[in-house]
């Protein structure tokens, strides 16, 4: 009879004791997803997401990508920190001067992808393109 009742409390105890672990991974799991639906709900606004909303064709979505690919051979990523020490020392200046010239370009050359992209798209989609910005101006 007591070998009966310790067998009990201990498969009890056991189921008891393996719940709350479990629960604590599905509660993380669950706020990755939405730190994740968070991140993608903030990025959404961009350029790009508003042109997957006009109902681009897919010719027209095999020219953005050949665009897309090219942009992405001239965009500069320089580590201005490893050029701004040297021998123990930091020169913020020359961290400062990369990283201008850094940004300076690859501003230009987001500018330049942005026009390529809207020169593809019809009038129809241009309007619609631009309702949709002044739609997320408004929120």
């Amino acid at each position: 009879m007591k070998k009966l009742l310790l067998a009990g409390i201990i498969v009890t105890t056991s189921l008891f004791a393996q719940t709350p672990a479990m629960s604590s991974q599905n509660q993380i799991k669950n706020m990755q997803h939405k730190q994740l639906k968070r991140h993608y709900r903030i990025n959404r606004n961009n350029f790009m997401s508003l042109i997957r909303n006009v109902g681009i064709t897919p010719v027209q979505r095999v020219k953005i990508r050949t665009i897309l690919k090219e942009n992405r051979k001239h965009m500069i990523y320089r580590n201005a920190l490893i050029a701004s020490i040297k021998n123990g020392k930091f020169n913020k200046t020359i961290f400062i001067k990369i990283r201008e010239k850094v940004a300076l370009h690859n501003i230009e050359k987001r500018a330049n992808l942005i026009e390529k992209i809207y020169a593809i798209l019809t009038p129809a989609q241009k309007t619609k393109l631009e309702a949709l910005m002044n739609a997320k101006r408004k929120k």
